[in-house]
């Protein structure tokens, strides 16, 4: 799968210093790195391998010198995770588009959109809007009231926009957002809002590791990582 270094910034939430239409093929480690790929480097001590690196496009931060002007960077507060987010998004799945499987119940009712992935038993409830070029890992249950932007990445066995766990709940219409190439792992669990906000919300470029848990009416702002079994409750 190939992206422009535009998207790969737009992911990242990212500067551009180079050409912001070139085409990144791969991912590499900086050492490795062929023309054509991306890789990162985010500690001085590794500057060493800016002078031979053959990669096109190198995630940094703001303590690395851009002395290359062959080189494109893309710089952000922290490269690794960057380089994470962007293998999660857009490489981790390029053996695994498999469309629609035969086991996956999908509810005629949801909206799903371009290019979906939509991988063995999972489940897409009536109320549910999945936008372009997303994936939902195999038993992951999407619940009513989900509202998933474009290429967007969840692994299986995930909950999304299961009901708040509130004793105050009593059914009413609430949701959950999931803002553009925001990537969810394995056994997450992020749970709509209450009557008091309507609503639960992750931003765009995320990336919420294993085992996390989003509680009801919280709100995840754009480039967050949380790491594994990172837990928010209610109203976060």
């Amino acid at each position: 799968m190939k992206l422009t270094v535009k998207e790969a910034a737009q992911i990242v939430g990212g500067k551009i210093f180079g050409d912001k239409n070139l085409t990144i093929v791969n991912v590499a480690k900086i050492e490795d790195a062929e023309n054509g790929e991306l890789s990162f480097l985010y500690h001085p001590s590794f500057e060493k391998f800016l002078a031979t690196t053959k990669a096109s496009v190198i995630l940094i931060n703001d303590k690395i010198n851009k002395t290359r002007d062959d080189i494109t960077f893309i710089e952000v507060e922290h490269p690794n995770f960057a380089f994470q987010k962007i293998i999660e998004t857009y490489f981790a799945y390029e053996q695994n588009l498999t469309g629609i499987s035969d086991t996956a119940v999908i509810s005629d009712e949801a909206k799903i959109g371009e290019n979906v992935n939509i991988e063995a038993y999972a489940i897409i409830q009536d109320d549910v809007e999945i936008g372009n070029n997303c994936s939902i890992g195999p038993h992951a249950v999407i619940y009513d009231g989900a509202r998933i932007g474009n290429n967007v990445v969840i692994h299986q066995a995930s909950s999304i926009a299961n009901a708040p766990q509130d004793l105050k709940y009593a059914g009413e219409k609430t949701f959950l957002y999931i803002g553009d190439n925001t990537t969810v792992r394995e056994y997450a669990t992020l749970n709509r809002g209450t009557d008091a906000t309507g609503f639960s919300k992750v931003g765009a470029n995320c990336l919420l590791m294993a085992y996390t848990h989003i509680g009801h009416d919280c709100v995840v702002g754009d480039n967050c990582i949380l790491a594994n079994a990172v837990t928010l409750g209610g109203h976060v």
